[in-house]
């Protein structure tokens, strides 16, 4: 099961120093979410990665930036007119999906679907206290995935912390990822391996 980390939404000064020691601590990707960001500054912070670094970062804005830095790839909303077949230029390409049906619709299309939120937010206090996504039903849905539709990865976000890894790998889900557990830690690092540590008694990652 794959562990995720996404960026906090505004500026902080810790986070260069951070992404780069949770590449060194074993993270596999790294979702960069600013959509108060103009190109310029994303492409002036990005520019501060190596190589081989940026080719692990998901661009969920200025999709033009992914070729041009040699990014992973990039992400849709799914209040931003996501296309129904996306274009494979941009490398990776995922979307998110805050509710089952579009969840149905990207299987098989994009290369991964964020589902959210499935636990009370860490990061955004009070969301997902009621969560839309019927949990029940998700997992009926990833257990009868059909080869194709297993192409699409689906990870799952919200109120991920390590207490939580034993239930989402009993939903079926092909990965985490986490935000408030990282950045509202005073150590991200450590917040991360500990995060990593649970997820390791539970699930192999791939």
């Amino acid at each position: 099961m794959k562990l995720i980390v996404i960026s906090p939404e505004a500026a902080d000064p810790r986070e260069k120093d951070i992404v780069h020691a949770l590449f060194t601590a074993g993270m596999e990707r790294y979702r960069l979410r600013k959509p108060g960001w103009s190109a310029e500054q994303l492409e002036n912070w990005l520019e501060e990665f190596t190589p081989s670094e940026r080719f692990r970062i998901v661009l969920h804005s200025h999709h033009e930036l992914a070729p041009k830095l040699g990014l992973a790839g990039v992400h849709w909303r799914d209040d931003a007119q996501p296309p129904a077949r996306p274009p494979r230029d941009y490398g990776l390409t995922s979307r998110s999906c805050h509710d089952l049906n579009v969840l149905r619709e990207a299987l098989g299309v994009y290369d991964a679907a964020i589902v959210s939120p499935l636990f009370p937010s860490i990061s955004k206090p009070g969301y997902g206290v009621k969560p839309s996504i019927d949990l029940a039903e998700l997992q009926r849905i990833l257990a009868d995935r059909t080869p194709a539709q297993r192409h699409t990865q689906v990870i799952g976000l919200g109120g991920i912390h390590g207490a939580v890894t034993t239930r989402c790998v009993e939903l079926g889900l092909d990965g985490i990822a986490v935000r408030g557990a990282i950045w509202n830690d005073k150590d991200p690092v450590d917040a991360f391996r500990h995060i990593a540590a649970s997820l390791a008694t539970v699930a192999p990652f791939a």
